[in-house]
């Protein structure tokens, strides 16, 4: 096979928030595999979302989650890789999102933390794929359970975004990586965690060289994923930002574009 390693982001890429993958990609996935390929996900979803996913549909392996900050295997748990947010820094970052009125979250590897509820957090006590815990202070927290803060996200009006990503990133950027995964999403991690940074991590597991490695994204958050020394797809639907750096393009999403780069990419001899 041309590639060895499919990685794909989750949301609007692979599936969508009613945890639905289309059956015809899952048959496809298990074609790649059958004949030797290794399939991953790197989402910016936690563990527990992402690893409930894949159990539903009776896929199990490798997966990058919170945006590369960490990376485990979902059948055994494992982890492979963590990397949090410098306590600081996270302190810094909460304050000025609370100074201008945005709601944070944080999460650590075990559970989802706020002080005042908003949208992203009433989406996943909906779900109940992970704790999500009210508390008095973020700034506390993390001054009580250092190095533990893998992403912050805050919901944040969509025609703000790029102004805060640009703004922050300036601002933090030497230490935190800042980008939206959706609309009303504004998201950072560790500045040396990235989706592309997971890519390295899961092929360097897999023993996989990069230029075997096909990868699959639709959002800002998928531009490291897709822009490195391996071939990265954007989804047809998906950020025209993000097709910039893509070496291909493929269906909308509603075509089944995972299904669509297997059968073009991987499963050709």
């Amino acid at each position: 096979m041309k590639y060895d390693l499919l990685i794909s982001d989750y949301d609007g890429t692979l599936g969508d928030c009613l945890e639905i993958i289309e059956k015809e990609t899952l048959i496809k996935i298990q074609e790649f595999i059958n004949k030797g390929g290794k399939f991953a996900i790197s989402t910016g979803r936690p563990f527990q979302s992402i690893k409930r996913i894949m159990e539903k549909h009776n896929l199990s392996g490798i997966v990058g989650c919170l945006q590369g900050a960490e990376v485990r295997d979902t059948l055994t748990g494992k982890q492979i890789h963590i990397q949090n947010i410098d306590d600081l820094t996270a302190i810094n970052i909460i304050n000025k999102m609370k100074s201008e009125n945005l709601s944070p979250c944080l999460f650590d590897k075990n559970a989802l933390y706020y002080e005042r509820l908003s949208e992203y957090a009433q989406r996943y006590i909906e779900m109940g794929c992970i704790d999500c815990i009210k508390i008095k202070s973020l700034v506390n927290f993390i001054k009580e359970n250092p190095n533990s803060v893998l992403k912050i996200v805050a919901n944040c009006e969509q025609e703000k975004i790029s102004e805060n990503v640009e703004k922050y990133q300036k601002i933090f950027g030497e230490y935190a990586l800042f980008n939206s995964g959706a609309d009303g999403l504004f998201e950072t991690v560790n500045a040396k965690s990235s989706k592309g940074k997971s890519v390295e991590i899961i092929a360097n597991y897999y023993n996989i060289p990069l230029e075997k490695v096909i990868t699959i994204g639709d959002s800002t958050n998928d531009i490291d994923l897709v822009n490195g020394k391996w071939f990265g797809v954007a989804v047809g639907d998906g950020s025209e930002q993000l097709k910039k750096h893509a070496k291909a393009i493929s269906e909308d999403y509603k075509n089944q574009p995972v299904k669509n780069v297997l059968e073009k990419y991987c499963l050709k001899n």
